[in-house]
């Protein structure tokens, strides 16, 4: 806001008094008469100590204002996920991803050991600190495993981060090769053409990346030893490409493997397994 802004009527519960408490400690202005809150927008300052609660409300609303703290020199928020009492922050303009503990500290989770280095040499696992960071733009935790995923939209890569710590390759190549081809064999093999976002079946087996320029859904199959990767949503770029330069507009219903996607930026999936493409 350009100015102090008023607040009248608000719930007098504890929630409030843990909001205007985390706020007050990440630099924003709060008075309380008794009557009104008079706020006062001031820039985000951390580290910071913030008092959560049991509710849940400021876990929901603070952690993405704390990652804009102006010491922890944040150049851009690609996505956020909440993971083992951290919330982790991609950070793509950096070319890392952070998390931030409940105590308000802020440190490198993954991160290449150099700008130079950021980009992939054919790594297939590497340590947290040395691992190849472009711009990573989207997170998901496996419901079989726990563990971490992330996906980098400038390498066209999908990573997990292992139990020991370390940064182990899942889809595309280890070189960062862009491109649409290896479907059927294992993920590693193939490549991806700048992906977004992925995610997660409920069951962990299947983990599914909208990749972007490949104008498609697509799916790796983590149960199996070898981790093949498949076409799930989407026809082949150049069909795609083909159909909408003829002025095809795409169809509400039909298979799934037949649709019309344009740069699919986002996947989700239901509890009931329904996939969801954005």
């Amino acid at each position: 806001a350009e100015g102090p802004s008023t607040v009248t009527g608000a719930l007098r519960a504890r929630d409030t008094s843990l909001m205007i408490g985390a706020l007050r400690a990440l630099g924003t202005g709060v008075d309380d008469d008794g009557d009104a809150l008079r706020i006062v927008s001031a820039p985000v300052r951390g580290p910071a100590h913030v008092d959560c609660g049991l509710a849940g409300t400021v876990m929901r609303f603070v952690p993405p204002v704390a990652a804009l703290a102006t010491e922890a020199l944040f150049s851009s928020i690609g996505g956020l996920i909440y993971h083992q009492g951290e919330l982790i922050v991609a950070d793509p303009g950096n070319h890392r991803i952070r998390a931030i503990g409940r105590d308000g500290t802020i440190r490198a989770l993954i991160a290449p050991a150099s700008l130079q280095a950021r980009s992939p040499s054919g790594q297939t696992r590497a340590p947290a600190l040395s691992t190849p960071v472009e711009a990573p733009t989207g997170f998901a935790v496996s419901p079989a495993d726990g563990l971490l995923y992330w996906v980098d939209n400038g390498t066209s890569q999908v990573w997990r981060r292992t139990a020991a710590g370390e940064s182990e390759l899942i889809a595309g190549s280890p070189t960062g090769v862009r491109g649409g081809d290896g479907d059927g064999g294992p993920a590693i093999a193939a490549t991806l053409d700048v992906p977004f976002g992925i995610a997660f079946d409920p069951t962990g087996r299947w983990l599914y990346v909208a990749d972007g320029g490949n104008l498609r859904v697509r799916r790796v199959d983590m149960q199996a030893a070898d981790r093949p990767i498949t076409a799930f949503a989407g026809v082949a770029r150049d069909v795609a490409l083909g159909r909408l330069l003829a002025g095809e507009v795409p169809a509400a219903t039909g298979p799934a493997a037949d649709a019309l996607l344009t740069v699919p930026a986002s996947v989700l999936v239901g509890p009931d397994g329904s996939v969801y493409v954005g």
